[in-house]
C-alpha cells in the first residue's frame, strides 16, 4: 500500500508540473511565433502575424488546453484518493470514467482547434490566400479506443463496487 502512495504522490506531482509547463509554453509560443515558427506546427500556408493574430491564436489554444487541465485535475484528484489509500472507490470510478469521456471530448476538439488555428493564422491574408481546413483523421482512432477502455474499466470498478456493498450486508 505504501508503494501506491508513493508512486501516486510521485504522480501527482509531475501532472502539477506539467500542467505548468503546459501554460508557460502556450503563453510562450503565442507571444514570440513568427511565420517561420508557424511552419514548425505544419503550417505550410503563408500566415500573417499580428497582434490580434496572437490574442486570438491564444483564446483557441485555451480550447485543447483546457480539456488538458481538466484531465490533469481529474488524474491529480484520483492520485490524491490513492494516496490516502481510497483505491477502489464509487468516487475513483466516477473520476476514471470522466478521463475516458475526456478522450472522446479530445477528438472532437482537435477537430475544432485545428480548423481554428489554421482560420486564425490566415484571417488577415489577402483575399484569395485565407483558408478554411476542416481536419479529421486516423489519429483519432487511439483516443478512441484509450477512452473506450478507461470507461469500460471505470464500470467494472462500479459493478465491483456494488457486488462489495451487497456482500457487506449479508451476515
Amino acid at each position: 500500500m505504501d508503494k501506491i502512495a508513493t508512486i501516486a504522490r510521485r504522480c501527482r506531482v509531475l501532472f502539477s508540473i506539467l500542467g505548468v509547463v503546459m501554460l508557460v509554453f502556450t503563453l510562450s509560443t503565442w507571444a514570440f511565433i513568427t511565420p517561420d515558427l508557424a511552419g514548425m506546427f505544419g503550417v505550410t500556408y503563408p500566415v500573417t502575424i499580428t497582434p490580434l493574430t496572437k490574442g486570438l491564436g491564444l483564446l483557441v489554444s485555451f480550447i485543447p488546453l483546457s480539456i488538458i487541465f481538466y484531465g490533469l485535475f481529474l488524474l491529480i484528484k484520483l492520485f490524491k484518493n490513492y494516496e490516502r489509500g481510497e483505491i477502489f472507490t464509487l468516487m475513483n470510478a466516477i473520476i476514471m470514467r470522466k478521463i475516458g469521456l475526456l478522450f472522446y471530448l479530445w477528438i472532437i476538439c482537435q477537430v475544432i482547434f485545428s480548423t481554428l488555428f489554421i482560420l486564425v493564422l490566415t484571417f488577415q491574408n489577402s483575399p484569395g490566400e485565407k483558408i478554411l481546413q476542416v481536419t479529421i483523421g486516423s489519429d483519432s482512432i487511439l483516443p478512441f479506443v484509450v477512452g473506450s477502455i478507461i470507461i469500460l474499466i471505470s464500470w467494472v470498478l462500479v459493478e465491483a463496487q456494488k457486488v462489495s456493498e451487497d456482500q457487506a450486508l449479508i451476515p
